[in-house]
């Protein structure tokens, strides 16, 4: 008999985890049922524990998508930028952006039913702890980074100010959920903004133009 590829392994993999993302959106975790991932993926429900042992796996799964894939952009962004002022400045307006957007409302139901479920499951509660500390330490480093060039007030601790960040950005998600396209995200936005531009160092507008067309820093 030919053996699978892993290939093929992770494609169905990741159907899986597709299904239970909607599932999880549509019913919430509590009422989802693995028989209803099963029948959303179009495969037997016995297939699923194959890939997962069970359902608290496949919500911290879908979580953890969300957070790193925010990390691995903050990355990039860093490692490309040349300035990590100029990267930040970048990362604020694909935020904005981003939390209008239907794709972030869907994710900011999913953190939330992964944090409800991790109220109740302190193995589950870990494993999202370690995501959330290691997206901090992420979005920390580029901060210190910045004040180590010269290019962000020195006096604010870099780890507090990246909770801070994280705490309003998953609020502002958090309040999307029930008040959907009534809530003013540019205007508290605006806000954010007045308060942590005046933090920097450089000239923000000739930051702001450079930055792969982003120009309103």
């Amino acid at each position: 008999m030919a053996k699978v590829s892993d290939r093929y392994l992770e494609e169905r993999r990741q159907e899986i985890l597709a299904a239970a993302r909607t599932v999880f959106v549509e019913k919430g975790y509590a009422a989802a049922t693995i028989n209803d991932i099963a029948a959303q993926a179009g495969i037997a429900t016995g297939s699923i524990y194959r890939y997962f042992p069970g359902k608290a796996d496949l919500i911290a799964e879908v979580a953890l998508d969300c957070f790193h894939r925010d990390m691995d952009r903050w990355q990039v962004l860093g490692a490309e930028s040349g300035s990590p002022a100029r990267a930040l400045l970048q990362l604020g307006e694909e935020t904005r952006a981003r939390l209008t957007s239907d794709e972030v409302h869907e994710e900011a139901i999913l953190r939330l039913e992964s944090y409800l479920a991790a109220a109740r499951d302190p193995e589950l509660r870990a494993r999202l702890n370690a995501s959330l500390e290691e997206s901090n330490q992420v979005l920390a480093s580029l901060l210190a980074a910045a004040q180590q060039q010269g290019e962000f007030d020195d006096r604010i601790d870099a780890y507090r100010l990246a909770v801070f960040l994280h705490t309003v950005g998953s609020g502002i998600g958090t309040l999307s959920v029930p008040r959907r396209g009534q809530l003013d995200v540019d205007g508290v936005w605006d806000v954010l903004k007045t308060l942590i531009l005046p933090l920097f160092r450089v000239d923000l507008t000739t930051l702001a133009t450079s930055s792969e067309g982003h120009t309103d820093a």
